[in-house]
């Protein structure tokens, strides 16, 4: 098979799932849903072309569904890989703010960060994160913060079987009422990052399982849609909200 061949299939199946997902949601008419994997198939070629000789650049999709970009997501050990975002049409003009939970270890902190700092900016997120203000006298008490006054929460357990602080983190957006989702690692264990399983009475979050970083932003970005919409974050902050912020 050729590079361009591989190329037009991984676009097709990429944009193929992605549809799917939104079709699933109810968030995509089953006729539109149709009608546009049959442009797909029909032009994943050119489609293709277009995004690996643009990389990084938004291109428009036609009837009026926004944009997509081809962008360079990476895995644990730094390692690249290719991902198609499906851009809105217009940036939501509410900034939200998002608390990400991981592990303190260099391959995490520096790349599962770079991907969510990718995957969230169409819609308009900050990420902040424990430590994140440096000036912060007391650590704990300036997390209990940040996570009252954020608008969601993503939570990572990879690594966290001998430190378990992010499940403590998870318990303070739980008490909190924070929009939340909790990624489980399934993968093989590597030496100094073993992963334990989420604990039985956080299992009725919203959990999603993973074993490469690849998987989890594919099922982070085909869930986002949904999660946004169920949890109302799109909308300006009611008043409560808002005086909860300026308490902080």
């Amino acid at each position: 098979m050729t590079r361009a061949a591989r190329r037009a299939r991984f676009v097709r199946k990429f944009l193929s799932d992605f549809l799917r997902e939104q079709s699933t949601s109810g968030r995509l008419p089953v006729a539109k849903y149709h009608s546009l994997l049959r442009d797909l198939r029909r032009g994943s070629a050119q489609l293709a072309a277009k995004l690996y000789g643009k990389r990084g650049q938004s291109l428009p999709l036609p009837g009026r569904l926004g944009s997509i970009r081809l962008i360079d997501l990476r895995e644990c050990n730094g390692r690249s890989f290719d991902f198609i975002q499906a851009l809105p049409s217009a940036k939501p003009t509410r900034r939200l703010t998002c608390f990400i939970g991981h592990r303190f270890a260099p391959g995490i902190e520096r790349n599962l960060r770079y991907n969510l700092s990718h995957l969230l900016e169409p819609y308009n997120v900050r990420l902040i994160w424990s430590g994140y203000d440096l000036q912060a006298a007391n650590l704990f008490s300036d997390i209990v913060k940040h996570i009252r006054n954020c608008s969601m929460c993503i939570f990572d357990n990879r690594g966290t079987l001998s430190r378990p602080n992010v499940y403590i983190e998870v318990g303070v957006a739980f008490a909190a009422k924070r929009p939340m989702m909790v990624c489980e690692y399934t993968g093989a264990s590597r030496r100094g990052l073993e992963t334990g399983s989420v604990p039985s009475d956080l299992t009725g979050l919203v959990r999603i399982t993973y074993k490469t970083y690849e998987e989890l932003s594919r099922k982070l970005y085909f869930g986002l849609p949904a999660f946004v919409a169920r949890n109302r974050l799109s909308r300006p902050p009611s008043r409560r909200t808002r005086r909860r912020h300026r308490r902080g």
